[in-house]
């Protein structure tokens, strides 16, 4: 469990409500994505977060339990779907209750093309120069062919109502008020990353945006290196990976 003190919580909570977002067009095509598999309520967490083991965290302390109270950064995307930004503040109640867990469908194949030209510029409607790809700039994104994530084995996280208003109630009572969400339910899979470069791409730039697309999606996985010289591929595979949420404004009715 993360606790800041009270006067930085209230600082961050405040700067993550007045935040002007840069739009991420990968970010919000992945919500896109979310959003038509999932449904409504659910939004995108980024970047992912891990999950430990019931062996390893019998107490359920780590971060991705029903009940707990977040921070969280919130912009929308294309769809009206959520993109939530994990600011890694959050606090669990005294007993955390055990969550009901369940499969559910997974995300197969879900495949983004770059909309940038060849010179770096994005080719979509009301794009800015501070705009980005999966964090990546223009300007570097126009290496990269395409992104196809896969999520398999997904289990969504849950608890009865009753629940978890009672969970996240305690929460507020032992961590203080300065906290905007009450988690509601997580969505934890494995996940599979595999970024196609455009022919002839440097290796050095493979590396780097390799590296870059690991630090910002939180994966701890080497990639590795398919595809040909002239058509290279990285490929990441790491679970159970929390890759997207329910959350809502505390406190909870």
């Amino acid at each position: 469990m993360r606790q800041a003190l009270a006067a930085a919580t209230v600082l961050l909570s405040a700067a993550l409500s007045s935040q002007s977002f840069a739009r991420d067009f990968g970010y919000e095509k992945f919500e896109d994505a979310v959003l038509a598999v999932y449904g409504q309520g659910y939004g995108a967490l980024i970047p992912f977060d891990d999950i430990a083991s019931p062996a390893d965290d019998p107490n359920r302390r780590g971060e991705g339990y029903p009940g707990q109270i977040w921070n969280l950064g919130v912009a929308r995307g294309r769809s009206g779907g959520i993109i939530y930004t994990n600011a890694d503040y959050y606090c669990s109640p005294p007993v955390t209750p055990a969550p009901i867990v369940v499969g559910t469908t997974q995300l197969k194949n879900w495949l983004y093309r770059s909309e940038i030209g060849l010179t770096g510029d994005f080719t979509v409607t009301g794009a800015t120069p501070s705009d980005v790809i999966f964090q990546l700039s223009a300007l570097d994104a126009k290496y990269v062919n395409s992104y196809a994530i896969q999520i398999l084995n997904v289990k969504r996280y849950y608890l009865p109502r009753n629940d978890l208003i009672g969970a996240t109630q305690s929460a507020v009572a032992a961590c203080g008020s300065n906290y905007a969400y009450g988690l509601t339910s997580t969505l934890v899979g494995d996940v599979t990353i595999t970024v196609a470069f455009v022919a002839g791409v440097d290796s050095g730039i493979v590396a780097n945006i390799g590296q870059h697309i690991k630090v910002n999606l939180k994966l701890h996985a080497l990639a590795v290196r398919g595809g040909t010289d002239a058509n290279p591929l990285l490929v990441f595979s790491e679970g159970p990976k929390i890759f997207a949420i329910r959350a809502e404004p505390l406190p909870l009715k």
